[in-house]
């Protein structure tokens, strides 16, 4: 275990002085935001007028779906700036902890006094099931409510015994870019964070579950062992034509 700890410290301290390694894997950070940016203006676009949905669905407003990328991002993110990661620490590992980490020091004003009760009623709720979480303490019943550009303000009211959060879906991703461009400043001058970044990233990319042992998976390999042996390659899609 000790040589092990001593030749994971040498590969973060070779990657320390590799510039691109840091920046190459905050890539994957930009391509997520740029994603959400492209349904925030996909959603100006239609309220504009100038696209229309090409499909039989219409087109919504992302007030859900905006929150789930920025949640996917803030976990992604605060496992970054803390060093820890599920496969570092498996069963010690808590998102909920890194988040509050993270927003406590990067996000502005209100919303970092309650970090905790925003990652369970937004990622708890809506990544999962697609609904906003509901939560109750003592007398108080706290609700969630998501909007896009909507007059209502982001805030938080309390009426009969419920504590409504009313968020502006555009306005968290603001809140969560501006966040990320101050930890990446801190990121470029302390060494420590660095070192906190590739341990945890390395964690992520070096992790290769083994589901050798899973036979409900094993019998899916199978499956498509079969038909690649047969046709060489696999249509997921084959009956949605292109």
């Amino acid at each position: 275990m000790i040589w092990l700890k001593k030749q994971r410290d040498l590969n973060i301290y070779s990657v320390l002085h590799d510039a691109d390694f840091i920046k190459n894997r905050f890539g994957w950070l930009n391509a997520l935001m740029s994603d959400i940016q492209t349904l925030v203006d996909g959603f100006a676009a239609f309220r504009n007028g100038t696209i229309s949905s090409s499909s039989r669905l219409s087109l919504g407003g992302g007030n859900l779906a905006i929150p789930i990328l920025v949640c996917t991002g803030l976990e992604l993110v605060s496992a970054l700036r803390t060093g820890k990661t599920k496969y570092l620490y498996d069963r010690q590992y808590d998102p909920e902890d890194n988040v509050k980490v993270f927003v406590t020091l990067y996000f502005d004003d209100n919303l970092k006094k309650i970090p905790r009760l925003i990652w369970d009623g937004v990622r708890n709720g809506v990544d999962h099931l697609f609904i906003p979480k509901s939560m109750q303490c003592n007398q108080n019943r706290i609700r969630f409510n998501f909007l896009i550009d909507s007059p209502l303000q982001s805030d938080v009211e309390h009426s009969q015994g419920i504590i409504k959060v009313s968020m502006d879906a555009a306005r968290f991703f603001k809140a969560f870019i501006k966040a990320v461009d101050r930890y990446r400043i801190e990121l470029i001058e302390k060494e420590g964070l660095q070192r906190d970044f590739i341990k945890a990233w390395s964690s992520i990319e070096e992790f290769n579950q083994n589901i050798t042992a899973n036979e409900i998976k094993v019998k899916e390999i199978d499956l498509l062992l079969e038909e690649l042996n047969l046709n060489g390659r696999v249509d997921l899609f084959e009956g949605i034509g292109q």
